[in-house]
């Protein structure tokens, strides 16, 4: 850990890669995540390539680019924050898309639902929400990473996203792996979002480049599920 860690973590997405905490129980991984999340949540936070001033122990971390807001560079505002703990429960169907439930005249039937991940890149897509969203995951190998992410797991890496560092088009992008959904006339069927409401995604849909993801990992815990080196 360098005695930048939350400088280090905005680097690391500056330059297109998810950030991971990793090491034993008490070094303070958590109290990062918390301490980049406060903030990331300010109205004003810093955004961009951060440094650090030690001078100023009210407010350390300050942008040494201020022009880093445009598209392509750096955490668009306003930003969406979502925190999450992995655990053994949670699945495929709760952080990407699943099936739900739901009576309507005393009829059940199952309604596609957005989890936490399909839902941020709804919320980018339909551009009158948030710019960026930043997914905090604590104690990501306590839930089995792979299946929790499934095909998602590809666009933890940057290069196949949406748009490229500069903000163009991006000609290695991939579309959304989506199998679960019929389309027709360029949409998906609709989804129901956390809020109640249903969007319909683009087809094809792309992921989008402002998602970033910052996780922790405890590497001495034997009890939790171990997770790929990749």
């Amino acid at each position: 850990m360098t005695n930048d860690p939350v400088g280090s973590i905005f680097e690391a997405w500056n330059h297109g890669k998810s950030a991971l905490l990793y090491g034993p129980p008490g070094t303070g991984k958590t109290r990062i995540l918390s301490e980049l999340l406060a903030l990331v949540n300010k109205p004003h936070a810093p955004t961009g390539h951060i440094g650090f001033d030690i001078s100023d122990s009210g407010e350390p971390f300050k942008s040494v680019d201020e022009a880093s807001n445009v598209r392509g560079g750096g955490l668009p505002h306003p930003v969406k924050t979502i925190w999450l703990t992995f655990h053994q429960s949670l699945s495929y169907e709760d952080f990407v898309l699943g099936l739900r439930p739901e009576s309507v005249n005393d009829q059940v039937t199952l309604v596609p639902s957005a989890g936490a991940l399909l839902d941020a890149v709804i919320e980018l897509q339909k551009g009158d929400g948030a710019k960026s969203v930043v997914i905090f995951i604590d104690e990501i190998n306590r839930g089995n990473a792979a299946k929790i992410f499934g095909e998602f797991l590809t666009f933890l890496d940057f290069d196949y996203r949406e748009t490229d560092s500069s903000g163009a088009d991006n000609p290695t992008k991939l579309p959304l792996p989506i199998r679960h959904l019929r389309h027709s006339a360029g949409k998906y069927a609709p989804v129901r979002r956390d809020d109640g409401s249903d969007a319909e995604l683009d087809h094809p849909s792309y992921f989008p480049r402002h998602i970033y993801v910052v996780a922790t990992i405890n590497i001495v815990d034997r009890t939790a599920i171990p997770i790929y080196s990749a």
